[in-house]
């Protein structure tokens, strides 16, 4: 939407319309954020636009961030890019084309979903902040290539750095040879296959791959009543295949999954419960989707017989009607534990003053 958006403005620069441009851009300025995946119009219906749907995976040629990055940097350097954000590198990209460089930059952090990069994110980084790709923190920063002469003079201690313009990549850990090889190998082979695809296929495969590699957080989840739902890092480790556990060891001190782990214990602990891509990606590849969704819907009963019902229920409900449309084995089970908790509800409700109702009103 926001290339579209562009694409206007230069139009009608260029046709001469700057009232209209003024006209345009105040409209947007003023305008609430539009709902994904619906059309809206601007300047009295003058312009329409389609927000994208955040639902849905980016697709290609759709999606022109990933369209760029696919179709112009090589597939092993996608490749080695990826595994070096994974483990939060310090990395920089750089070419002479500034529309291809932030493509490449907001592509690369994309397909880390559901993880999301942490530390220092600058698309085109100014020339005056170039002092930047000295900090020893990790960063993921786009830089024309007219200022890198200058920053080729600074300490680059093991920088990664991926020339566009030159396909070239300069890294100093293979980081790719530690991911696990159910991972590598397959998302080598798609890229080498579809680097001109014309849909979801370059993004369903990373989110697959993070299913295999991360999915199995949810064997490690802990629910006891009275109690918050923790995470346990050893039943984590130990939810995967031998040779995928030392991989995971070094997972668990990654800021991004730290960070993964800490929202999704939110979102649990206040009943909102978890409706994704990646949960439902989860649900696709495995059969313990029930399971998970049975021993959650206990812990919320536990929270609602205790006059908690009005924090947890209605997440709770979200999070059942979602998976039930995709586990057709599991919707009759489903529908049970939502009548029941409905009936807490009810019970919770006349014994706090009605409380559950006025949180609904």
């Amino acid at each position: 939407m926001f290339y579209s958006l562009l694409d206007k403005v230069a139009e009608l620069r260029l046709a001469g319309r700057n009232d209209t441009t003024i006209t345009l851009l105040s409209s947007l300025f003023d305008m609430d954020i539009p709902t994904p995946g619906l059309k809206f119009n601007i300047s009295s219906a003058e312009f329409s636009f389609q927000a994208p749907d955040t639902t849905k995976l980016p697709c290609i040629p759709e999606a022109v961030n990933l369209t760029e990055y696919i179709t112009n940097i090589d597939p092993i350097y996608i490749l080695h890019l990826f595994a070096a954000m994974l483990f939060e590198r310090r990395i920089i990209i750089t070419s002479s084309k500034l529309n291809l460089l932030s493509a490449c930059v907001h592509a690369a952090a994309q397909l880390l979903y559901p993880l999301n990069w942490q530390h220092i994110f600058i698309p085109i980084m100014p020339a005056r902040l170039s002092d930047y790709c000295c900090a020893p923190m990790p960063f993921l920063v786009g830089v024309h290539s007219s200022v890198m002469e200058k920053i080729r003079r600074m300490p680059l201690d093991e920088v990664v750095v991926l020339d566009c313009d030159a396909s070239e990549l300069e890294i100093h850990h293979d980081d790719l040879s530690i991911m696990p090889s159910d991972v590598v190998g397959p998302l080598k082979d798609m890229l080498k296959r579809h680097t001109s695809a014309l849909d979801d296929t370059v993004p369903k495969a990373f989110l697959d791959a993070f299913v295999f590699m991360i999915g199995g957080y949810r064997d490690a989840l802990r629910f006891r009543e009275g109690e918050q739902i923790k995470f346990d890092a050893m039943a984590f480790i130990e939810s995967r295949p031998k040779h995928v556990q030392p991989f995971l060891q070094k997972v668990l001190h990654l800021q991004q999954f730290q960070q993964f782990m800490m929202e999704r214990l939110h979102r649990l602990n206040t009943g909102k419960g978890l409706s994704d891509l990646f949960e439902n990606a989860i649900s696709d590849s495995s059969q313990e989707a029930k399971h998970y969704l049975s021993k959650y819907a206990d812990w919320i009963r536990s929270k609602s017989k205790k006059g908690l019902t009005e924090t947890v229920i209605p997440g709770m409900k979200t999070a059942f009607v979602t998976i039930s449309k995709r586990t057709k084995k599991g919707i009759k089970g489903v529908k049970r534990f939502i009548d029941e908790i409905k009936e807490d509800e009810d019970t919770a409700g006349g014994g706090a003053g009605g409380s559950t109702s006025s949180m609904g009103a």
